[in-house]
């Protein structure tokens, strides 16, 4: 045992000690990749998707309308964007990463980026065939839910993972699914892992590169299945040995250093700032490094008389990549300056910056008050009870065109029905489910309410329910937040002057341009990119579903303006002690929030 980790301790450093030697070129590689990605794929593929989407109209989220859309000219067009623009970035990432590791290993000489890119465009046709289909759905799918192999950016902001388990969480049986279906797929990954190999080196079709790279596991999976548990082991204690060290010295200077001086704080601001440089070169080579590592597993299970190698012309100038890297020195001195310089306005504006945002809005979900019944009387005398100043609630119409607050079901005793299948004046219902007028009834001078209009509304069910709103003298205290950008131009041209939002639903891209006032997404989709457009065209944004001190804390430090949390109380004691928080804290929460971030990646 203590030979066999020896053994693997030893193979370990060999492989950190060679990747470390070959850096540069993973470095300009990704560099090469972020650029052709960011200044050309995405924004082609952004203005043709628009495009489509915006010429389509408004996509009915559901199910069956989101199949609808697919089922047309246009659908089918984004459908085959998406496929391509997938292809083109394994092309341009995962065949690259995979290229520059096997030349490393046959010891050839660098080859310039578009004569690799050239290279691998061989496999661009084989993609379109059965193999290449469950090599795309492997890449899309299988890898990020299994945590092993190759996967994309492109998509990397879909955690199917997390999707997965919000779904199949409600028993234990569907969670014992869940983690069967993780082994399978675990499984899976393992044994095609190396199918781009065998593509790229050895020119077989997608197929045939399954199949050989679930036989070349299958003979070497007990010392394959070893090397990766250990160099994974190895990864995380390594990882948690720099992690702990560098917080311990955290530590130290914070309670060492006199932050209410520019200088101490100016000091911790530029540690933040090598950390947050740090955490994005580590986790920029991370898909590099395990290219690599499994590069490196493949030519060492490869029979040597069935050794193929790469043929790509040497490059053979220098670029301007090429001359900047060959001054290390400099690169790290210009990391340092900038760094400096950056951090003496932190040092002096910390808490302006660095500051959580304190004028975030809390709004009670309609399931606060679990003892009471959703969407009650009780649950609503419950909020104002408790001071919570804002309350979001669903509001659908029923078969006799009375405005139910309720969910997609009545939770009544006749089993569960639709809203518009049920009639209100029903006492089995009106005892427990309460209609918009004594909603507005009760929230009267004690809560705002942030309505959401569930199913089709027609103008004139627009102009009752401002009716009732404005018999309350509510109007300046209710967002209307519909589900469609219809109902929302309905409402506008009633009354300019309503207080509108409308949900972000990713396949229809111009709700975000549309004239509601706020912006409301889902915690999952949130990301800076949509918060900069929405704030550029002048919208608020509330932000769904924040129901754990987790998602609270990431959220208490972007430019929102309102969440939608079941946990109301909790929230606004998390605030209050953000509000109030030292310098110390506020420092060693921000170190912190950043190596927790970098656990996303």
């Amino acid at each position: 045992m203590i030979i066999i980790l020896h053994h693997l301790i030893k193979e370990y450093k060999e492989l950190i000690h060679e990747f470390i030697k070959h850096l540069p070129k993973f470095l300009k590689y990704e560099l090469v990749t972020k650029g052709t990605l960011g200044l050309i794929i995405i924004p082609i593929f952004s203005i043709i998707a628009n495009y489509l989407l915006l010429s389509y109209g408004t996509i009915d989220t559901s199910a069956i309308g989101t199949l609808n859309f697919f089922t047309t000219t246009k659908g089918l067009l984004f459908f085959i964007l998406v496929f391509l623009t997938v292809i083109i970035e394994i092309l341009i990432e995962i065949a690259g990463y995979v290229t520059i590791s096997c030349k490393i290993e046959e010891k050839s000489p660098e080859s310039s980026f578009l004569d690799i890119f050239k290279y691998n465009l061989k496999i661009m046709p084989r993609m379109l065939s059965i193999g290449g289909i469950i090599i795309i759905i492997y890449v899309l799918i299988l890898a990020p839910l299994s945590g092993l192999g190759f996967h994309i950016k492109f998509i990397g902001s879909i955690n199917l993972s997390s999707i997965l388990k919000d779904f199949l969480s409600a028993n234990i049986i569907l969670k014992s699914i869940y983690w069967i279906i993780v082994a399978i797929i675990l499984y899976i990954s393992f044994k095609i892992i190396f199918v781009f190999h065998y593509m790229i080196v050895y020119d077989m079709h997608a197929f045939e590169a399954l199949k050989s790279s679930w036989k070349l596991v299958k003979k070497n999976k007990s010392k394959f299945a070893l090397d990766l548990v250990a160099i994974t082991l190895f990864n995380l204690i390594l990882t948690l040995f720099i992690i702990v060290l560098w917080l311990i010295f955290i530590l130290i200077l914070v309670k060492t250093l006199n932050l209410n001086s520019t200088f101490g704080r100016s000091i911790l601001s530029f540690l933040l700032i090598i950390q947050t440089v740090g955490i994005f070169i580590a986790t920029t080579l991370l898909v590099p490094f395990e290219v690599y590592h499994i590069t490196k597993a493949f030519y060492e299970f490869i029979e040597k008389d069935t050794k193929n190698y790469i043929i790509i012309k040497e490059k053979k100038r220098e670029n301007l990549l090429d001359k900047l890297f060959k001054k290390n020195k400099r690169i790290i001195i210009m990391i340092v300056l900038v760094s400096l310089i950056i951090s003496i306005p932190l040092g002096i504006f910390t808490d302006e910056i660095l500051g959580y945002n304190d004028d975030i809005k809390i709004i009670a979900n309609q399931r606060y008050g679990i003892e009471y019944f959703e969407n009650s009387k009780e649950a609503l005398n419950m909020s104002i009870k408790e001071k919570i100043t804002t309350i979001a609630l669903d509001v659908q119409k029923s078969k006799d065109n009375t405005f139910f607050v309720s969910n997609n079901f009545i939770h009544a005793k006749d089993n569960k029905k639709l809203v518009n299948e049920l009639n209100y004046y029903k006492k089995n219902y009106s005892n427990k489910i309460i209609n918009l007028n004594e909603v507005l009834e009760v929230s009267k001078n004690k809560l705002n309410l942030v309505l959401f209009l569930y199913g089709k509304y027609t103008s004139n069910d627009i102009t009752n329910i401002i009716y009732l709103i404005k018999k309350y003298d509510m109007k300046d205290h209710v967002i209307l937040v519909p589900k469609e950008t219809d109902t929302v131009s309905k409402i506008e041209s009633y009354d300019s002057k309503f207080h509108t939002g409308i949900i972000y639903n990713p396949l229809n891209i111009d709700d975000i341009y549309s004239k509601a006032d706020y912006f409301v997404i889902n915690n999952k989709d949130i990301n800076d990119s949509i918060i900069e457009d929405a704030k550029d065209d002048g919208k608020r944004i509330i932000v769904l579903n924040i129901n754990t001190i987790k998602d609270m804390e990431n959220l208490f430090d972007e430019d929102i303006d309102a969440i939608v949390t079941n946990q109301p109380l909790l929230a606004r004691q998390l605030m209050n002690e953000l509000k109030n928080i030292n310098r110390k804290d506020l420092f060693l929460f921000r170190f912190y929030e950043g190596l927790n971030k970098s656990k996303k990646h």
